[in-house]
């Protein structure tokens, strides 16, 4: 009887644990409907407006990305024409302007 208890039991909690899980994926795609993903080769810097001009790889359309949160103070003194940046954000104006919350990769040549 003990043992039939204690495996309900774990059970009981396996079920509870996954579906816990599946709860925090639903929720953590549902918090950020609008995030998106833009990749790329950098095109141009500007320095002054802390922007970057990137080459869209999927559309070939030269996109023209503003850092937004934590990252307006990123430098971007180590990066150079030719690197590939892979961002998530929003579009601002889809296909020509991007905001980009995070980084997501970098490949400095």
């Amino acid at each position: 009887m003990r043992n039939s208890t204690r495996l309900s039991l774990q059970i009981l909690i396996s079920a509870m644990l996954a579906s816990l899980v599946v709860t925090f994926a639903v929720a953590e795609t549902r918090h950020d409907p609008q995030r998106q993903v833009l990749r790329g080769s950098i095109e141009r810097i500007d320095y002054a407006r802390e922007q970057l001009f990137v080459r869209e790889e999927r559309t070939d359309r030269l996109i023209r990305v503003n850092f937004e949160g934590d990252l307006r103070m990123f430098r971007f003194r180590n990066l150079q024409r030719g690197d590939l940046l892979q961002v998530s954000g929003a579009w601002l104006t889809p296909g020509l302007e991007f905001n980009a919350y995070r980084i997501e990769e970098l490949s400095l040549r």
